[in-house]
């Protein structure tokens, strides 16, 4: 097993309502692009969302890859502390 890092980070809500805190999270098409990546095509590191047709910027990539993670959408395994890994979707019982 890797090790596992959490960083957190008090994300600013529009609102309480359900849809807005959604939209802050998911109001972008690069972040429903990498939930895609993680469930239906099985990439998982850094190297394979950027190797998607879509062609994400490095910068992006990263912002919504940390974005994702606060809000505890994606795990982030680290190989040691300093390199990214592996990303996989976190699955919650509600």
């Amino acid at each position: 097993m890797g090790n596992y890092i959490f960083f957190m980070k008090t994300i600013k809500k529009r609102s309480d309502c359900p849809i807005s805190c959604t939209l802050d999270v998911f109001g972008d098409k690069w972040s429903f692009l990498i939930i895609r990546d993680l469930l239906f095509r099985k990439e998982s590191t850094y190297g394979d969302f950027l190797k998607s047709a879509e062609g994400i910027a490095t910068n992006i990539l990263a912002t919504r890859l940390v974005t994702l993670e606060e809000n505890k959408i994606i795990l982030i395994k680290f190989m040691n502390f300093l390199i990214f890994r592996d990303f996989s979707i976190i699955f919650m019982n509600f």
